[in-house]
């Protein structure tokens, strides 16, 4: 998956995806940074679930578009397929990235009265 990730796909990807990338960290950041814990997310996919999580990723879809008659997901699966128990499933682990924020003008307010609901909430 990393090479599919990384090479094959790799330039079909938005500038943007390099701060997933950074895992955030060279995202600019204005308000003051707070420690937060490490996640994971933990999935027990068959082969089938991960080339359809793989399918569902943009620089896959611009890959294809891009290139009419090519798709890269064949030669993945026929790899992992190697590697993945007959008809059955692995734990894939996915690191899930965030920075947490304290703003100091939202922090050093002092607490306002009860809130109402937007007028245009009110009407629906």
């Amino acid at each position: 998956m990393d090479r599919l990730y990384a090479d094959v796909v790799g330039d079909y990807w938005p500038p943007e995806r390099r701060y997933v990338d950074e895992a955030y960290r060279t995202l600019p950041f204005p308000w003051a940074e707070e420690r937060v814990p490490e996640f994971q997310l933990v999935t027990e996919w068959s082969l089938e679930q991960a080339i359809g999580y793989c399918a569902s990723w943009s620089a896959v879809q611009r890959f294809k578009d891009e290139r009419p008659g090519e798709d890269p997901l064949p030669a993945l699966a026929g790899q992992l397929a190697t590697l993945w128990p007959a008809a059955g499933t692995l734990r894939l682990k996915w690191p899930i990235h965030l920075r947490l924020g304290r703003s100091r003008f939202l922090y050093n307010r002092a607490p306002r009265g009860p809130q109402r609901p937007h007028p245009a909430i009110m009407e629906s």
